[in-house]
């Protein structure tokens, strides 16, 4: 039974792995171009193809993301956490059938935390104006901006954070809180989840740091507006599944292109 039971969490690590470097591969399309008119600004730095640039771009994320996979693979089944696609990969269960179910409240989700956000970003940016860079790198465009962040931000990203640094949170919160009684208590999910949600917002300074100088307003917006959208897909994560909360954040993406094409 034990070496069924590796042989399981093998399948699901590897498929999850993969999907997550989907987004991996996105992100560094995305951040090469960036990365590149950076480095040529330094004086004497040696001119390189524009691949190694997006590979340096991947590698810190890729860590994060093996460990991440690993850790929930290990963890949110213990905690009453699921994802479809893990358990399909284990061969219990199919994918489409309960996914389709909990497709419209995702979507009506993520739309709606899209539109939150998008309304309070404007009513913030023009406080943001004198922070703005001048000739500030944008990654491709539109287009561009929008499929990375329906796959890195929609995949890879709920994969780091919440089927990895979620759960973690909320067994370790188990462990410490209810001497590892099983499942956790509402207040340690909730916990877990704002945390998680913190995290999350603060993890997007970096690459704000490339638009606009890191002022008071601009962090507080940043991590504000991240973490509002990281409760959403949090409390899908624990309610529903990782799939769910996958769908909700490609879906604020959507919204985001939406908004910025209208404003363009």
């Amino acid at each position: 039974m034990q070496v069924t039971t590796m042989r399981a969490k093998r399948r699901q690590f590897w498929l999850l792995l993969a999907l997550g470097m989907i987004g991996l591969v996105s992100i560094a399309i995305a951040a090469a171009p960036v990365a590149q008119q950076q480095a040529e600004a330094i004086p004497d730095f040696p001119r390189l193809p524009l691949a190694v640039f997006g590979l340096l771009a991947v590698i810190q994320p890729t860590i994060l993301l093996v460990l991440a996979v690993w850790i929930g693979v290990t963890l949110a089944p213990r905690l009453g956490l699921r994802s479809h696609i893990a358990e399909w990969a284990s061969g219990r269960t199919p994918v489409w059938a309960p996914l389709r179910k909990e497709l419209p409240l995702a979507v009506a989700i993520g739309m709606a935390t899209g539109l939150v956000v998008a309304a309070l970003d404007a009513l913030v940016q023009p406080a943001m104006m004198s922070a703005l860079k001048q000739g500030g790198v944008r990654p491709g465009g539109i287009v561009v901006e929008t499929v990375s962040g329906i796959l890195y931000g929609g995949i890879t990203e709920e994969l780091m954070t919440r089927w990895g640094l979620m759960s973690l949170i909320t067994w370790v919160g188990g462990r410490v809180f209810q001497r590892d009684a099983l499942p956790p208590r509402d207040v340690v999910f909730w916990a877990a989840l704002t945390i998680t949600a913190a995290v999350f917002g603060a993890g997007h300074l970096r690459a704000m740091k490339t638009a606009a100088n890191l002022t008071p307003i601009v962090v507080v917006r940043t991590i504000g507006l991240n973490a509002l959208a990281a409760i959403a897909y949090g409390w899908l994560y624990w309610r529903r599944s990782l799939e769910s909360a996958m769908i909700a954040h490609a879906s604020t993406h959507v919204v985001f292109a939406v908004a910025q094409a209208l404003g363009a």
